[in-house]
């Protein structure tokens, strides 16, 4: 009797696993808050862009697209402020997700995380799994919308990032987060606007917050060093720009924070060398950077693997958690 129920146990095991497996599957073939461009080294090519998932579409369409695959076995088990606004915009909301246990006696340390698409997609409704997955680790996660390009072109995507920052270092302590201790991250386009919008000092200096209160930046597959008048991104960068005006590898203050930028083995779309040449600017204004690969991932699952269900699939989620609990220690 007891071999028959760890039988049928183990069984269930391997069909949760093959499930989760179908959900990684879909998840890698194509997610639609993702950039869908390929930001090489030289900024030389690049695929066409694939139609947006935005918030409103249909349910259908979203339960059925990758992210809604990925957000659907999500746990719940955490609260969330939803559509808050930072600006004018109807583009300019956040959200905040905290852990059930919180106590604004005992602050958390808090992260704010900003979405890719290539500056022209993308939506903070495709991320409760990295809400999830950051306040199980303990911590206040912010997760933003920004204006979106064409419209809104370099450097207004930037500053909105600088904007949420101000917001959470005037606001996140009402929510149980200690606005001395954020972590930016993003992943793509998402990590170009954090790792400008930090590094950079122009635009916390025009938000009017320290740089000291950031005590980590994280950039997930990042186009930091590219020819974007080559690349069918062109349209986010004003027109007569050139990469030595935008780029965030040629902005780094001196007091900038340490970095941890994570690449993937596999991904085609943006290539790691972006987050090497980032890595040597930061290096030559001795700024402490870790450049990590995630073996196997693409510019894809390198995010979705963020996701708790998913983070036996990939490191991601383990490397950023191993790296923040050094980095807020020290």
């Amino acid at each position: 009797m007891t071999n028959s129920v760890t039988h049928e146990l183990q069984l269930k095991r391997d069909l949760y696993k093959k499930r989760l497996i179908v959900v990684a599957s879909v998840v890698l073939l194509g997610c639609s808050s993702c950039s869908s461009l390929n930001f090489s080294h030289h900024g030389a090519s690049a695929s066409a862009t694939g139609s947006q998932n935005s918030s409103s579409m249909s349910t259908f369409k979203q339960i059925f697209s990758g992210v809604g695959f990925l957000n659907g076995i999500t746990r719940k088990d955490f609260n969330v402020q939803s559509n808050i606004a930072y600006g004018a915009d109807t583009r300019q909301k956040l959200d905040v997700y905290q852990p059930l246990a919180i106590s604004k006696s005992k602050p958390k340390p808090v992260i704010l995380f900003v979405h890719g698409g290539a500056w022209e997609e993308g939506s903070k409704d495709d991320y409760l799994f990295v809400g999830e997955s950051f306040t199980r680790a303990g911590y206040v996660t912010v997760i933003m919308n920004y204006r979106l390009a064409p419209a809104h072109k370099y450097p207004d995507y930037v500053q909105d990032t600088a904007q949420v920052i101000q917001w959470i270092n005037q606001n996140i302590a009402r929510y149980g987060g200690n606005p001395q201790q954020i972590v930016v991250m993003g992943h793509s386009a998402g990590a170009f606007n954090v790792v400008e919008a930090v590094d950079n000092a122009r635009w916390l200096s025009e938000v009017n917050v320290p740089v000291s209160h950031i005590k980590a930046v994280v950039g997930i597959a990042g186009p930091y060093s590219y020819d974007f008048r080559t690349d069918s991104t062109r349209d986010a960068f004003p027109a007569n720009a050139v990469p030595d005006q935008v780029m965030p590898d040629r902005h780094v203050r001196a007091d900038a924070p340490p970095h941890l930028l994570l690449v993937g083995s596999n991904d085609q779309r943006v290539k790691p060398a972006n987050a090497q040449r980032m890595q040597a600017a930061l290096q030559a204004k001795k700024i402490p950077v870790q450049l990590e690969t995630v073996e196997g991932a693409n510019h894809v699952s390198i995010m979705a693997a963020v996701a708790t269900r998913l983070s036996w699939y990939k490191s991601t989620r383990q490397q950023i958690l191993d790296y923040l609990t050094k980095t807020l220690k020290s």
